[in-house]
């Protein structure tokens, strides 16, 4: 049997900070923070991810589209922890071609 913190992830990915989301309309601290990291994981994996309709996001385009909907969809300080972890050696690790590719293009600023 799973433990009730995943099964509530799993039924609540879609749900959205400010309540608009399903299958029970959570708003805000309704939503546990595990589920909140998560909603943001899963959606930031899929922009990153290439879709057959779509190529990958690159890590800019991520991080606009996430800001964007930051305090509505997602949880404002999550969304900003993500912003500042975007350089740490793990989140390289899971997502060497979006680092690169935001590296190239600082380095190409700076020449």
């Amino acid at each position: 049997m799973m433990p009730r913190g995943v099964l509530t992830i799993v039924r609540n990915h879609h749900e959205r900070l400010d309540g608009t989301g399903y299958p029970d309309q959570l708003k805000g601290e309704q939503m546990p923070l595990a589920l909140r990291i998560a909603a943001l994981a899963i959606a930031f994996d899929a922009m990153a991810s290439p879709r057959a309709f779509r190529t990958a996001l690159d890590l800019d385009e991520i991080l606009a589209q996430l800001n964007l909907e930051a305090g509505t969809h997602f949880d404002a300080v999550v969304v900003q922890t993500l912003r500042e972890s975007v350089h740490d050696e793990d989140f390289q690790r899971i997502y060497p071609a979006l680092v690169t590719t935001v590296d190239r293009r600082a380095s190409d600023l700076a020449a």
